[in-house]
């Protein structure tokens, strides 16, 4: 089980967080959820998962799984602005 780094500014880190959340959602809803939160916290973004006190993931990672598809992060690609 992932479990929160010692240095949680690791989490900081797209490259690293990605990779954090890609195992986590292989544990367990509750799993992804923790490293969800924990991630949110340690990049000041706790307001995001306020209000989400259970997503329905479990929905989602059932039907994926059927499909054969599993969950993976990646950091998104910054577009350079025109300027």
């Amino acid at each position: 089980m992932p479990t929160e780094p010692h240095e949680p500014y690791l989490l900081e880190d797209l490259n690293y967080a990605t990779a954090y959340l890609t195992l986590a959602v292989k544990e367990s809803d509750e799993v992804f959820l923790l490293a969800l939160r924990s991630i949110a916290k340690a990049q000041g973004k706790m307001n995001l998962l306020s209000d989400l006190d259970n997503p329905p993931l479990s929905s989602l990672k059932t039907i994926l799984d059927q499909l054969g598809i599993e969950i993976t992060f990646e950091k998104k690609l910054q577009i350079a602005e025109a300027g």
